[in-house]
């Protein structure tokens, strides 16, 4: 099963709410209706405001770009936790070659070359599918 990351979660989750938000701002009726099978002619864009009152067009803005706001702020802190990451594997990785050494127990290893097996990797509960030969792994 997919398993979508929280953080991408999240953004899509928030995204949608602020693309609600606009579309019911600015009184469309929807992206969704975009998919119908009827052709018609847009409505024109008219812009749903407060002309009595323009401090609630100011608050719904300033809390549209606080959430913008936090939304950049969680997905830049994810995108630097990765790279630190990324940068601490770079840092720890040693590159063997096709024989293994004691001194590489429970270390973070590179090797390159051949893998080959003699089993043959199947699946019974999905008809009996099988993987090409020197598969190393078969996941459904």
């Amino acid at each position: 099963m997919f398993k979508m990351p929280r953080a991408t979660f999240r953004t899509s989750l928030l995204a949608w709410a602020a693309m609600t938000l606009a579309f019911a701002w600015t009184g469309s009726p929807g992206p969704w209706l975009i998919l119908s099978d009827e052709v018609s002619e847009p409505a024109p864009v008219v812009f749903l405001r407060n002309k009595r009152n323009p401090f609630v067009d100011a608050v719904a803005g300033t809390i549209c770009a606080a959430i913008a706001f936090c939304l950049l702020w969680l997905n830049e802190g994810h995108a630097v936790r990765i790279e630190q990451l990324l940068d601490l594997v770079r840092r720890r990785v040693r590159e063997i070659g096709p024989s293994a050494a004691p001194e590489n127990e429970r270390h973070l290893v590179f090797l390159q070359g051949n893998a080959r097996t003699t089993d043959e990797l199947v699946l019974p509960e999905w008809g009996s599918v099988c993987a090409p030969a020197n598969s190393a792994k078969l996941r459904a």
